[in-house]
């Protein structure tokens, strides 16, 4: 299932631009490369181009993760291809969890769903960069963006600091602001691989408890299906499922 978006006019775009950077052979050989693949540039005389590509969902946060594994992957996805997109000088410059996706069309509503994140066949891609720019240097533009990046993943992933106590510093420090504060995409990986490669076989099979955290309250709300497990029916039944579709790639 293909969809289609319009990337530039009369006067060639930085989006097109951008589009075009990564998806050459060599961008796509990168395996931080998480960013939408292209199937087709579409061109309408001297004035139009089109992009086709595959239909990816902004549902990359809407259903649990079952596991901390599949949490550690999609972080470590989405920081690759922040590290990716920094590295050759793009600067996304809308990082919302409607800009990413997942290669999944499934039900908003089913919360759970068995097999969604099995991590041999998700996979996860930012896309939309219609406000994206391109820099010339080095410079603190980069720590700014991952200070927008660790207020993406504050919501969905900073419960599992009672799991993953670094996780937490982790994201404070991505979201620390003033001289000499922050963390540069770069940097940002590297501490998350070094969080990942302490963690023990137990600790990445363990499930995941609760799914979302509000930042002004702290209030978690609650993961469906494994504090059913856990706690038992009478607490919390497992009142969403649903079916999903995985998209070829």
């Amino acid at each position: 299932m293909d969809s289609h978006r319009l990337v530039s006019g009369r006067e060639p775009s930085t989006e097109l631009q951008i589009l075009r950077m990564l998806n050459t052979e060599s961008a796509r050989n990168d395996p931080r490369n998480h960013t939408i693949p292209l199937l087709e540039f579409i061109s309408f005389g001297a004035d139009w181009v089109f992009v086709v590509m595959p239909r990816w969902p902004d549902q990359i946060f809407s259903h649990d993760f079952g596991k901390v594994s599949e949490c550690v992957q999609c972080i470590e996805a989405l920081l690759e291809a922040f590290d990716f997109l920094h590295e050759h000088q793009i600067q996304h410059n809308d990082v919302l969890g409607q800009n990413a996706g997942i290669n999944v069309i499934a039900n908003y509503d089913a919360l759970f769903l068995d097999g969604l994140r099995d991590p041999l066949v998700v996979r996860y891609a930012l896309y939309d960069f219609g406000r994206s720019l391109i820099h010339g240097t080095n410079g603190n533009w980069s720590i700014n963006e991952m200070n927008s990046v660790g207020n993406m993943l504050n919501s969905p992933f900073r419960h599992l600091q009672a799991q993953i106590p670094s996780l937490g510093l982790l994201l404070d420090e991505m979201q620390s602001s003033g001289d000499g504060l922050g963390l540069t995409a770069r940097q940002a990986l590297q501490r998350f691989q070094e969080i990942k490669a302490s963690l023990t076989k137990e600790q990445m099979e363990s499930p995941v408890y609760d799914r979302r955290w509000n930042r002004h309250t702290g209030i978690l709300l609650t993961n469906i299906q494994n504090s059913s497990a856990k706690f038992g029916p009478n607490r919390q039944g497992r009142e969403q499922s649903g079916k999903a579709s995985r998209i070829a790639s």
